[in-house]
């Protein structure tokens, strides 16, 4: 499984509409749908494919909230979410913070750990 994170100096220039304006889609490199691979998710994508987006810009951002355990996550989740982006042509990256929800949620007196 790839984990891979985008820093905000990795997305300098990044098109963001004005309130109330639809934006023109054509005029962006990336389009980034947070996805949980459930039917928002898939209905997003699937507009996006019909407004012309090609699908090599669509980019599917899925957060591991367990990192590597087993508490939140459901174990088929990132298996599905691999094979639901290769049959719809769109790049997938996951991401976990270090030791998951269960490190979170234990730690006291400590920073949030790193993603």
């Amino acid at each position: 499984m790839s984990m891979v994170t985008a820093s905000l100096s990795s997305r300098q220039g990044t098109v963001v509409p004005e309130p109330g304006e639809i934006p023109d889609l054509a005029r962006y490199d990336h389009v980034i749908v947070a996805c949980s691979f459930g039917k928002d998710s898939l209905a997003s994508t699937l507009h996006l494919l019909e407004k012309g987006v090609a699908p090599q810009r669509i980019e599917w951002w899925h957060h591991l909230v367990d990192d590597d355990g087993d508490v939140f996550d459901w174990p088929h989740v990132p298996d599905y979410g691999q094979h639901l982006a290769a049959a719809l042509g769109v790049r997938l990256y996951f991401s976990a913070r270090q030791g998951g929800i269960v490190r979170e949620m234990l730690r006291e007196n400590a920073p949030t750990a790193p993603v």
